[in-house]
């Protein structure tokens, strides 16, 4: 972000509704699409064409950007270790244990998610997930990284799993040929080998 900014781009960063400073959202009306709208809406009051950047869940959301703007904004997407669009994701494996409660299997790690509650991240989520087999992690700072890590809506949770197939889709493809697409792949992140991403 800093380096676009200081490359003279206007930067702007989003948080997600319901957290940061984005002020209150019923937590039931939170999901991808809730979020795309909100974000569409923001673009169109920005002046001229943009570069959008998604990570990991948050990459479905920009994915299905160019399908929401009238007038295609958007020059380029930028996507590091992006999460799949439903039209290519796969449904995991998983148990429905109540009408709320769900067991999955997903990556490196099995979750427990409760689509009632925020998702608050698990140390062996954290391990193995968030931290992998990466060589960049400082080990002796664990107790510091997960102090900054916040609970998130598991309604996001559900569509990036894409449990019930609800990970949002691209609808029309023909609006994404004019757009410069760069997918960034990491070397240590155990959910996103390079053939995944590849798919993408």
């Amino acid at each position: 972000i800093y380096y676009f900014a200081e490359h003279n781009f206007n930067v702007y960063i989003i948080d997600w509704p319901g957290m940061g400073r984005s002020g209150f959202v019923p937590y039931k009306k939170i999901n991808g699409l809730f979020f795309a709208k909100a974000l569409k809406n923001f673009i169109n009051q920005v002046k001229g064409k943009i570069i959008v950047m998604g990570h990991s869940m948050s990459a479905p959301i920009v994915w299905k950007l160019p399908d929401l703007l009238e007038d295609n904004k958007i020059s380029k997407i930028i996507a590091l270790a992006p999460g799949e669009m439903g039209n290519i994701q796969t449904e995991p494996i998983y148990e429905q244990k109540s009408e709320q409660l769900y067991k999955i299997n997903f990556g490196p790690v099995n979750y427990t998610l409760d689509i009632s509650k925020p998702y608050i991240p698990t140390d062996d989520y954290i391990n193995k997930k968030l931290i992998g087999n990466s060589k960049q992690f400082p080990i002796n700072s664990l107790d510091l990284y997960k102090a900054s890590i916040h609970a998130t809506n598991s309604n996001l949770i559900f569509e990036r799993f894409n449990i019930q197939k609800s990970q949002l889709k691209i609808d029309d493809i023909k609006k994404y040929k004019d757009i410069d697409i760069l997918v960034v792949t990491g070397t240590h992140d155990n959910d996103h080998p390079r053939d995944k991403d590849k798919k993408i």
